[in-house]
């Protein structure tokens, strides 16, 4: 069971007998913590999906909060697994077609920049779906050549400029994945 906030997470305690009020069921929140559920543990090495050597009472107690949780609280969503693209894998989302996304890399963070793609997108100020452009961004650059992550030798100015990118990405865009390293 992957708890995707911290209601849900302490929903999962409440109604226990092994449950101590005011435990901090936040430490769930974002991961996988079924083990931890059922062991009724705050310990960060209990947020697994690993059942194994679990008791049958505390596979019962797993069964007992998620029986609770599905019938206190909507499922408003699931938490998806962050996409791994390559550059090449990132190149074919740079709006040339139409039923791909458009994504774009600031120092490996991968965004889905399809609503803002009169800026990005091909015939945008700034076209570089498609593309790693941490130096762009940095340089504040709308040429081509610059889109890399290659930070060799910018100067603080240039590093804030990129932070400032980063920031309006971080509350504008979709983070869906990161960029590896071409094998």
């Amino acid at each position: 069971m992957l708890v995707t906030n911290a209601a849900a997470a302490a929903a999962a305690a409440v109604g226990t007998a092994s449950t101590v009020v005011g435990k901090q069921y936040n430490l769930y929140a974002g991961r996988e913590c079924a083990r931890a559920l059922a062991k009724d543990s705050l310990n960060i090495e209990d947020c697994t999906d690993d059942l194994e050597g679990c008791s049958e009472e505390q596979l019962q107690r797993l069964e007992q909060r998620l029986a609770h949780i599905r019938a206190e609280y909507d499922e408003v969503g699931k938490v998806v697994p962050m996409a791994e693209l390559s550059l090449q894998q990132l190149a074919r989302h740079d709006g040339s077609d139409p039923a791909l996304p458009m994504l774009l890399s600031i120092r490996g963070v991968v965004y889905d920049i399809t609503a803002g793609k009169q800026f990005y997108g091909p015939d945008g100020i700034y076209p570089f779906a498609g593309r790693e452009v941490a130096r762009a961004f940095a340089l504040i650059s709308t040429e081509l050549a610059d889109c890399s992550d290659d930070l060799t030798g910018l100067g603080p100015v240039e590093l804030d400029a990129l932070r400032d990118w980063e920031a309006k990405f971080n509350s504008k865009y979709p983070i869906i994945g990161r960029l590896v390293k071409d094998s």
